[in-house]
């Protein structure tokens, strides 16, 4: 039984990739709702101004008469734009991209901060499961990262893994990666009763030793010791 609250997470690229999907088509969905807006408003824009109204838009967004004739034709796809230019177009047009958009004209996603907490020392065993607070993420850096709904965010104390990892610093977890281990990645990890984050040293699949990027130094991780793997590192902040 694993003495954490946060489930140990198999390798499920099915899955991941189906709720990546997901969320990466309720982005597109957004953008393409922005756009409809847009292309509407520049219509109006053209009729209202008669024959010099396409040019009179493009001067208003900075783009050229043939970009504005190409969005409206739909041979160009302002669609497929970088959310921030695509704010920036809503705002020079008078229309609001707060529906559709942050401020930024990004959006993002929350991540639960865990009570528990990871040594990178002698081992914790403070295991609580309660989510503390939360910590938002850019939804597109951290998709780059792998599924949100798999990750958490941990406490980490100890020196064992600096200058890695300092003491006192929130770790990114992410479940979804727990599986199988790489060779030299950094990982949360249940040993014996402890919860440690340690670089993890793998020989034919298996894990062998955690080592310390601190000295270098290795424990040995037996074949009948209680071993699982919670999850991988993928960032660390550290407040100075």
């Amino acid at each position: 039984m694993i003495p954490y609250g946060i489930k140990s997470v198999k390798h499920e690229c099915r899955e991941t990739e189906t709720k990546k999907h997901g969320i990466r088509s309720r982005m597109h969905t957004r953008q393409t709702q922005a756009w409809s807006l847009i292309l509407e408003e520049i219509r109006r824009i053209a009729d209202t101004k008669g024959r010099g109204g396409v040019s009179h838009a493009g001067k208003l967004l900075g783009v050229t008469r043939g970009t504005i004739s190409r969005w409206l034709s739909g041979a160009l796809q302002g669609k497929r734009m970088p959310y921030d230019k695509t704010v920036d177009i809503m705002r020079a047009l008078g229309l609001d991209p707060a529906p559709f958009f942050d401020a930024q004209g990004q959006e993002y996603v929350q991540v639960p901060w865990m009570e528990a907490e990871a040594s990178m020392g002698g081992g914790s065993t403070l295991i609580s499961k309660r989510v503390v607070s939360h910590l938002s993420f850019r939804l597109d850096w951290i998709l780059a990262k792998g599924n949100p709904k798999k990750m958490a965010i941990i406490n980490a104390g100890g020196n064992s893994m600096e200058p890695t990892i300092p003491d006192d610093a929130i770790v990114l977890i992410n479940e979804g990666k727990a599986h199988p281990p790489v060779n030299g990645k950094i990982y949360f990890v249940c040993h014996g009763e402890d919860l440690f984050l340690k670089r993890l040293k793998v020989c034919d699949e298996r894990v062998v030793a955690l080592i310390s990027d601190n000295g270098n130094r290795e424990n040995p991780v037996l074949p009948e010791d209680h071993f699982e793997i919670l999850g991988q590192a993928v960032w660390f902040g550290k407040e100075l």
